[in-house]
């Protein structure tokens, strides 16, 4: 009714039949192969955040950045944890690259953004509903695709920062990029130091952390007909963690003091070529990539043991243009994918290896046409080792209405999880076991939308979604001992909601960005899904100064209806219960003092308010940062 309404009133929204032009968005990652897709012919749900728009609404990480996205939900449960749940989907369903390597391979299936500089980011891609046919098993609630910087024309390109904040945190960070006429290389170095806060709000130690960071990706072009690439990822973070208590009845005594430290290691890499034939008109790119996780943690000193993971995959893709001569002049192509994926897993105390492979084949058509519309249809086929073979599929397609500034936009979807190794193998004696005879979970997912540009210097996104997951993989505790375990939860849990986005430009020196999402997401036996919270508003202000010399913004976001388990009430048999609502103010400032250099200044939780994501875990208070930025 609100898309029927809107459309009927359009033509009398135009301002003396001047045509509205779009801004030049295109989607990177929203295509099967290789060819991006203009953002204006785009059915499926998609938000994309530039380096500008980072740099100018002063996000201090990533998580914060994509928290004021809608449909984005971020639990933090320290400064180093945080889950990602999209549009009421698990952590898990969400797929997260990193310059095009899959990052949420790790031994339970999520990632939790630790070790990314913001200052090293040129774009963020978020895709929301089932992106199966793009990103493989597990892209069953969207997919967040990071790109890092490379140089955009040839030279040299150097920056670097610094910067000092509250309880002693620092951040150094150096970047090189350099392009000459057949290739580039972009270095990129960084290391973050988080004097932290405690954790579990007794006033106790701060949990503070460490991440340092070493980025390499470069291409050359052989011949004009092919091109090869690569990248390597290294981080590595030491933090500090505090205890859960066995004993504890209320969420104030939940979370402990500690002495309770962690190390995480994380490695990237990827070699990719991408070659033409059919004089253009047929694409090809062929990849290979590795993903290594290690996490250990310590009580005092003495080992609690390690986990490790690798994930590696060897993927083809090739794109055929259908009416132009060369995929990147076409407006309709076709493209065909065939992939391979191996998981290894070996949980604590065990020199045993758990071992999966995954393959796949997929198709997708792409196409835009004059009269407005645009069009994606595709399938894959995915064939398990461990589980039953799945196809999935997704449809969407996108409308400029005619003499009118409304675009329609819709897509539908289905898409499988399958269970992560921790959930299959993982054990701890006395508090968890795994169960290798789960089935993957289904997620259907259907949106629909409507963005209405009312001016060159505005624009609003309105679109409806809901999710369906069957068979979700849920947490049961077993009797006499009721250690934890994992099983298939009968009927279908539910997620639905809107999410509205909205941008305006309301003076040369203002610039007004905001967001809300509504989820409303039930269980099976319609008890709330945690960690998801109902209502999510955010809002930006930018005003620029002294001819564009300095800015400041003013960022608060809202969040209201939020549950968590109460994992210390076994009493109750651990009841799902609402959080306090809570809003964060954030103020950021930044004045050139040169071309080249910027003084930057930021201060988070203004208003200093208490706030927590989980039952038992404090949150930060108010922290200043200021630092200085240098471009050559």
């Amino acid at each position: 009714g609100l898309m029927l309404t809107t459309a009927l009133a359009a033509p009398a929204l135009a301002q003396d039949d001047q045509p509205y032009q779009l801004d030049e968005i295109v989607i990177y990652y929203g295509a099967l192969g290789t060819k991006p897709i203009d953002a204006k012919s785009y059915g499926r749900s998609v938000t994309v955040l530039t380096a500008d728009q980072i740099q100018q609404r002063g996000y201090t990480d990533v998580r914060q950045a994509l928290s004021a996205i809608p449909g984005v939900a971020i639990a933090a449960t320290d400064a180093t944890l945080g889950s990602v749940f999209l549009r009421g989907g698990e952590s898990n369903m969400t797929v997260v690259l990193i310059d095009g390597v899959k990052a949420s391979v790790g031994y339970n299936g999520a990632y939790y953004m630790p070790g990314l500089d913001l200052s090293d980011i040129a774009r963020i891609e978020v895709l929301r509903g089932p992106q199966s046919v793009i990103g493989g098993a597990n892209a069953a609630s969207g997919v967040i695709a990071i790109t890092t910087k490379s140089a955009e024309t040839e030279g040299l390109f150097q920056q670097a920062g610094i910067g000092y904040g509250s309880y002693g945190s620092t951040h150094l960070s150096y970047d090189l990029q350099v392009k000459g006429a057949r290739g580039q290389l972009a270095i990129g170095v960084s290391r973050d130091h988080d004097g932290g806060f405690d954790v579990s709000g007794d006033h106790g130690v701060r949990d503070q952390s460490t991440i340092s960071t070493l980025s390499v990706k470069g291409q050359y072009q052989l011949a004009d007909w092919v091109t090869i690439g690569m990248m390597a990822r290294r981080s590595y973070q030491s933090y500090d963690f505090d205890a859960l208590s066995d004993s504890a009845t209320t969420a104030d005594a939940y979370v402990i003091d500690a002495d309770m430290t962690g190390k995480r290691g994380e490695s990237f890499g990827q070699l990719w070529a991408k070659f033409d034939s059919l004089g253009g008109r047929l694409e090809h790119k062929l990849s290979y990539s590795g993903v290594d996780y290690r996490f250990a943690t310590y009580n005092s000193g003495v080992s609690l043991g390690a986990n490790s993971s690798q994930h590696r995959a060897l993927d083809y893709t090739a794109t055929y243009a259908l009416d132009a001569d060369t995929v990147a002049e076409a407006r309709q192509t076709i493209s065909f994918a065939a992939q391979e994926e191996t998981d290894h897993f070996r949980r604590p105390g065990s020199s045993f290896v758990y071992a999966r492979t995954t393959r796949s084949l997929a198709a997708q058509y792409s196409g835009s046409f004059d009269s407005g519309l645009g069009i994606e249809a595709g399938v894959r086929r995915i064939l398990n080792d461990d589980f039953a073979d799945a196809t999935t599929w997704n449809l969407a397609a996108s409308w400029e209405i005619p003499s009118t500034a409304l675009r329609l936009h819709s897509s539908i979807g289905k898409a499988v999880v399958n269970p992560d190794m921790y959930e299959q193998y993982g054990y701890s004696p006395g508090s968890f076991t795994g169960n290798p005879d789960l089935k993957p979970e289904t997620v259907h997912g259907i949106d629909l939308g409507a963005e209405w540009r009312f001016s060159e210097a505005g624009s609003l996104d309105v679109t409806l979604f809901q999710q369906r997951i069957s068979d979700r993989i849920i947490t049961a505790y077993v009797p006499p001992t009721y250690a934890a375990t994992v099983l298939n939860a009968p009927g279908t849990a539910t997620a639905r909601g809107v999410e509205l986005s909205a941008t305006y430009q309301v003076s040369p020196q203002l610039s007004l960005a905001g967001s809300y999402t509504y989820t409303h997401a039930r269980g099976a036996d319609g008890e709330r899904l945690a960690r998801r919270p109902t209502q999510v508003a955010a809002l930006s202000a930018t005003y620029q100064m002294l001819q564009g010399r300095a800015s400041t913004t003013l960022g608060v976001q809202h969040v209201a209806g939020n549950y968590d388990t109460e994992w210390f009430n076994a009493a109750a048999d651990y009841p799902t219960t609402k959080l306090p609502d809570y809003t964060l103010v954030n103020l950021s400032g930044r004045y050139g003092l040169s071309d080249r250099a910027d003084l930057v200044a930021r201060i988070d939780n203004l208003t200093d308010v208490d706030h927590s994501a989980a039952w038992g875990y404090a949150s930060a208070g108010r922290t200043g940062y200021l630092g200085l930025e240098a471009k050559w």
